[in-house]
């Protein structure tokens, strides 16, 4: 709930939670720590960029927001948190009023979203599935393999296929899509960095990569910092890419079986499907070349 400090009211009262609505409607200011997604105040904002007008229900906090920045009363608001109580638990509401025909960026923003969903609930820190009225459901599910730092990401509801995924370290994970052959590029349009979810970078790339660690700017769309220290960032990455790689290979090699039957593989003979799988990883990496930044991924002698 909105305002309320959870189960232990001492621990909430310092994590500011008393203060969620202040924060949401005050410009440039978070009390989120770096565990906790959203950083510079700009979320709840951005909403309004869509919406003529925003109302929050969460029990006893029950408002109109203006201008992005000003609760009126809504009177209505408390009896709708009551009502959608779950579990004896009252719910939180948010009624974002969005008139398809009256802002040209609206179909934009539904498009960017509908391409962006498969993949938010791989990209999140717990959520897995997203379900939304009358519209469809999407779910991601991490399955364990023959391999210590590589998991199978199975998905579900529209977002059907297949995904492995890569830890590369420092809460950065790299996403390999799967056809039925092996690693095949992402749709395109699709951006290729995350921080949870989509940024603004546009890299040349097959995979997607997402780095719950990332520097972004203060708009959130673009990775912080200069030139070279995004490319010597990259550089880290592909030092363990490296090791990830040969754990790849040995996965596709020694227990090809396995991965073809779980990762929905139609090649399963042992010698055709892993070279069919290992060509295609091949192809896929070699985009990185001609992409500024995705290169470092493959310095000198790597």
């Amino acid at each position: 709930l909105i305002n309320h400090p959870g189960p232990n009211v001492d621990d909430g009262i310092k994590k500011g939670c008393r203060n969620d609505l202040f924060n949401m409607l005050l410009m440039n200011l978070s009390e989120k720590r770096e565990d906790v997604t959203g950083r510079f105040g700009l979320g709840f904002k951005s909403v309004h960029l869509l919406s003529r007008r925003v109302s929050i229900a969460s029990h006893f906090v029950s408002c109109r927001i203006k201008g992005g920045m000003l609760p009126e009363a809504w009177a209505e608001g408390r009896e709708l948190s009551v009502r959608r109580s779950a579990h004896g638990r009252p719910a939180t509401v948010i009624e974002v009023e969005i008139d398809p025909e009256g802002h040209e960026d609206v179909g934009r923003a539904l498009a960017d979203f509908t391409q962006a969903a498969p993949w938010l609930p791989a990209m999140s820190r717990s959520v897995r599935h997203i379900e939304i009225d009358a519209s469809g459901d999407w779910s991601a599910e991490f399955c364990e393999l023959d391999a210590q730092r590589i998991r199978l990401v199975s998905f579900g509801g529209r977002g059907f296929g297949h995904a492995l995924a890569l830890d590369l370290g420092e809460e950065t994970t790299l996403f390999l899509p799967l056809d039925m052959q092996g690693p095949v590029a992402a749709p395109e349009g699709l951006p290729r960095l995350w921080l949870l979810a989509p940024l603004a970078e546009v890299l040349s790339v097959g995979w997607l990569m997402n780095g719950r660690r990332f520097r972004v700017d203060p708009g959130r769309g673009r990775l912080a910092g200069s030139e070279t220290e995004r490319q010597g960032m990259f550089a880290e990455f592909g030092r363990t890419l490296g090791l990830r790689l040969v754990e790849l290979h040995d996965l596709v090699t020694q227990h090809w079986a396995v991965l073809a039957e779980r990762a929905g593989l139609s090649d399963r003979s042992e010698d055709r499907g892993t070279q069919g799988f290992l060509r295609s990883l091949d192809r896929l990496l070699a985009k990185d070349q001609g992409d500024p930044l995705a290169s470092q991924l493959h310095g000198k002698d790597r």
